[in-house]
C-alpha cells in the first residue's frame, strides 16, 4: 500500500482528501502498522509535513521524502536501502532501528549525513 492511498482510504471525505488540501494541511502523519510498502512520489507533495511515523510496516527502500520533513521514524520495517536524496538540512531525526541495514548498504555518504543529525 502506498502512503497517499492510505490517506485516501482512512475515512477522509472526498471534499478534504484532494492533493492541494493534503499538501497544505498535514504537518504530522502517523501510519504505524498499516502494511505500507513504499514512500511513493505522491509523498513529496506533502510540503508542510514535519513529522512522519511509518513504524512496523514493510518499507524496503527509503526514498521520496518530503522536502521540509524534520522527523522520520521507520522502526521495525524491512529497510535495506536509503536513497541519497533524503539528505536534507531540515531532517534532524531519522529513526531506523530494527531494520535490515548493513554497513555495506549504508555507504560512506550516508554515514556523513547521519553524523550531522
Amino acid at each position: 500500500m502506498k502512503i497517499y492511498n492510505e490517506i485516501q482510504i482512512n475515512g477522509y471525505s472526498k471534499g478534504i482528501c484532494n492533493k492541494p488540501f493534503i499538501s497544505e494541511i498535514y504537518e504530522e502523519l502517523y501510519f504505524d502498522k498499516e502494511n505500507i510498502i513504499e514512500l511513493d512520489q505522491e509523498t513529496k507533495i506533502l510540503k508542510n509535513l514535519k513529522k512522519l511515523s511509518l513504524n512496523n510496516n514493510q518499507i524496503e527502500k527509503i526514498a521520496n521524502v518530503p522536502q521540509n520533513l524534520k522527523q522520520l521514524t521507520l522502526y521495525y520495517n524491512f529497510t535495506k536501502t536509503i536513497d541519497s536524496k533524503i539528505y536534507q538540512e531540515n531532517l534532524i531525526f531519522l529513526g531506523l532501528g530494527y531494520n535490515c541495514l548493513t554497513d555495506e548498504m549504508i555507504g560512506s555518504d550516508i554515514l556523513c549525513f547521519l553524523y550531522k543529525i
